[in-house]
């Protein structure tokens, strides 16, 4: 049930930024350079402390998660070059997308009834 209630879920001095919720509206994911540089980060919605999900490249930014939960679209970065890359949360590893140099803001399309 909606209450109209706002509660704050991370607390830190650096920038957390472009949230997205998961599908089943158990976490939010959001990009934060509380590592050094951006990355995606998961915080529980009943609280708690955030965990940081991508574990390869320099840059990883701008989040959208597949409809089934498992995969994360994202803008990836590795020096100047900036790909769509998906990440697998569950294997813990990158497919890269596109072949271009600055790609950016991802997104999964609806899936079909």
């Amino acid at each position: 049930m909606a209450t109209g209630r706002l509660d704050q879920l991370t607390q830190h001095w650096s920038i957390d930024t472009e949230p997205v919720w998961s599908p089943d509206g158990g976490n939010l994911y959001f990009t934060s350079d509380r590592g050094g540089k951006p990355q995606i980060y998961r915080v529980p919605v009943g609280g708690g402390d955030p965990t940081r999900v991508t574990l390869e490249g320099d840059y990883n930014a701008r989040a959208s998660i597949s409809p089934d939960g498992r995969k994360i679209a994202v803008a990836h970065g590795r020096g100047n070059e900036y790909r769509i890359a998906v990440w697998d949360i569950e294997a813990e590893r990158f497919t890269i997308l596109t072949p271009g140099k600055l790609d950016e803001s991802p997104s999964f399309a609806p899936m079909a009834a």
